[in-house]
């Protein structure tokens, strides 16, 4: 999310090698608008709604809930441990 409000985020962390990106784009319904989209050079990304990877799908997610699902925390902790430069 955006420091500057409710805007998407349209760029990298500064000083980052390696950026996971897992996204949700905001329903007519979210009371604040709020919205996900891709970010230029990501390494890694995934729209969670509509994945094309099968076991990575969840298409009633939603901004308040995304990250408390397991599926999505593990998945930050196993790209994070592939592609983290120790």
């Amino acid at each position: 999310m955006s420091d500057q409000g409710s805007n998407q985020e349209h760029r990298r962390p500064i000083v980052s090698d390696y950026h996971l990106n897992l996204y949700q784009i905001a329903d007519d319904g979210d009371p604040l608008g709020l919205d996900g989209g891709p970010v230029p050079n990501s390494q890694d990304e995934d729209n969670v709604e509509s994945s094309l990877d099968g076991d990575f799908y969840f298409p009633t997610i939603t901004h308040y809930t995304m990250d408390q699902r397991p599926e999505i925390m593990e998945r930050v902790k196993t790209r994070l441990r592939e592609n983290a430069v120790r």
